[in-house]
């Protein structure tokens, strides 16, 4: 009954479950069924890196970092939760959340890290949808001066002397 429960649970998660082993490959030793919404792969393919590494699924940019915040987490002993773009089989682009932890051995050696995977690719282009909303005139599209003002603000420093900024009045444009 308990193994039945599990496997419910995991099979309705909106994204997958996973094990792996802590090294540069993040070698699947487990996957739930939701690795095919998630990743377009069978659990097959990316179980014991047979066709694919999960490490190859991320995108280039966001492995090193990854693998700096696991090392983190693992030395301080604290749960593990970064988002970060994936390519599905398909060369789809997605966000993901991982949340995860170390599974320690009776030596307090790293045996495993396990955790969830989620795809936030729709929040966050809502996230960014009403950035551009709140960044952008309506009826024009260019920048509003919300934006420039935080621009200005970056930007006003020593490092980046001389700086110009050109303002126009087009409230009669219309």
């Amino acid at each position: 009954e308990s193994e039945r429960s599990k496997r419910v649970l995991l099979d309705n998660i909106p994204g997958m479950a996973y094990r792996c082993n802590y090294d540069e490959q993040w070698t699947m030793q487990f996957v739930s069924e939701g690795c095919v919404d998630l990743t377009g792969y069978r659990p097959q393919s990316i179980l014991n890196n047979n066709e694919v590494s999960f490490s190859d699924l991320i995108q280039p940019e966001y492995r090193e970092p990854l693998q700096n915040e696991w090392k983190k987490a693992v030395e301080f002993k604290t749960p593990f939760r970064q988002e970060y773009k994936i390519n599905s089989a398909e060369g789809k682009e997605k966000w993901v959340l991982e949340i995860g932890q170390a599974i320690r051995d009776d030596s307090d050696n790293v045996a495993a890290l396990e955790g969830i995977i989620i795809d936030i690719s729709e929040q966050k282009e809502r996230e960014e949808r009403i950035k551009y909303i709140s960044e952008h005139d309506d009826l024009t599209g260019l920048h509003n001066r919300k934006y420039y003002e935080e621009a200005l603000s970056r930007l006003d420093s020593e490092i980046n002397l001389p700086l110009a900024l050109l303002l126009i009045d087009i409230d009669g444009v219309r």
